[in-house]
This record gives C-alpha cells, sequence and structure tokens, in this order.
C-alpha cells in the first residue's frame, strides 16, 4: 500500500474513533461475505425491475455489478452504481466503504455506502444476472445488495 493509501486510512480510523461510527458488516453480512467474490458480470438496471421492486436506491440504468460469493451455495453479491469495485475481478469485501479489489485495497467514501444481506431466494437477483450473464447460473438461495451511494434516493421520481 502506498503512503497516500496508508494516510487516508489512518485519517479514516481517526475519525470512526472520533465518531464512535462503526463501518463494519452486520452479523448476517459478516457471516455471507467472509469468503472471495468472483466477477460475473455488469450491465445496467432494467425498467421491468424498476417496476417491479420499486428500489427507492436505483434507477432505470444505473450500472451494477454481479459476483459469486465463493464457498457458498448459489450466492450473490451485486454493486449498484458506479464505485472503485465495479470493475473488479476478484473482490474481498471488509465492510460497506473498504474492499480488496484484485489484490489492491480500495474505498467507497463519501456516498454512505450500504449492504443488504438477504439469506433467501431472491427474483431480482436472478432476473439482474439473467440481464448480464452470458450463461445461465444457479438460482439464487442468498444475496447481498451492495449499493455504492445511497445519499441519493429514486423514489417516486419519474426519470424519462
Amino acid at each position: 500500500m502506498d503512503l497516500y493509501h496508508w494516510k487516508t486510512l489512518v485519517v479514516l480510523s481517526a475519525l470512526c474513533l472520533w465518531s464512535k461510527v462503526a463501518i463494519t458488516l452486520n452479523n448476517r453480512c459478516q457471516d455471507l461475505l467472509r469468503e472471495s467474490l468472483t466477477f460475473i458480470c455488469n450491465d445496467t438496471y432494467p425498467e421491468e425491475a424498476k417496476k417491479s421492486y420499486s428500489d427507492g436506491l436505483v434507477h432505470v440504468n444505473l450500472s451494477y455489478s454481479v459476483y459469486k460469493i465463493n464457498g457458498r451455495h448459489n450466492a450473490y453479491f451485486i454493486t449498484h452504481g458506479k464505485s472503485s469495485i465495479s470493475a473488479c475481478r476478484t473482490l474481498i469485501v471488509k465492510d460497506d466503504e473498504v474492499f480488496k479489489c484484485d489484490g489492491k485495497s480500495v474505498w467507497i467514501l463519501g456516498t454512505k455506502p450500504r449492504t443488504y444481506c438477504l439469506p433467501f431466494a431472491f427474483r431480482l437477483t436472478d432476473l439482474l444476472i439473467e440481464r448480464c450473464a452470458a450463461e445461465s447460473w444457479p438460482v439464487a438461495s442468498e444475496t447481498a445488495m451492495h449499493y455504492a451511494n445511497t445519499l441519493k434516493t429514486y423514489h417516486d421520481i419519474d426519470l424519462f
């Protein structure tokens, strides 16, 4: 890690200690995301998914990337929005903001990223994978939904 990244890490650590804010994943996500992730595909959020699921943290044509969670049966990680982890081939999740992307430490700062872990089958996961993957993948049994930017919401907004 170069000097800039060390300084950034020290500043972030100090801010977290000073403000007593934890940026760690909840227990469910820690358990689900303990293994590395392997890139599957990426695409843009489809209109049919927005209409069906009304997710207020995404909009039609927002980019997303899908990863297979290694060591888990039919488990996937989907990151919504362009960020420093969007193009990683391998990914290790440390918390909502800190990752290892292809062996290098990366951060998502200033946008309040969040991860929500769903310990059940979720049709949206399958829909997003079907949209972008060149081959078929097993139906999801668990999903981690990561939102790179939660400062913007898209509830009841007609973007087109």
